[in-house]
């Protein structure tokens, strides 16, 4: 689910789609994955407590949390 629809057959686009419309809190987790991924290759650090409060309450609420 990371990877780009354009390499895709028809079949796996559809089971892609499929998966994306049954399981949106996992297209959600994809969703912040690359956002993260994007924000680490850019090294934008201002953009992590925006990323900590949207990822806080989804599938990879482990990767939010805050240090002391």
């Amino acid at each position: 689910m990371t990877i780009g629809w354009d390499g895709l057959n028809k079949a796996e686009a559809v089971t892609l789609a499929a998966i994306e419309a049954g399981a949106p809190r996992l297209t959600e987790a994809r969703d912040i994955i690359v956002a993260f991924q994007n924000m680490i290759r850019r090294k934008c650090d201002a953009d992590l407590v925006p990323w900590l409060d949207w990822a806080q309450n989804s599938l990879v609420t482990s990767f939010a949390v805050r240090a002391s």
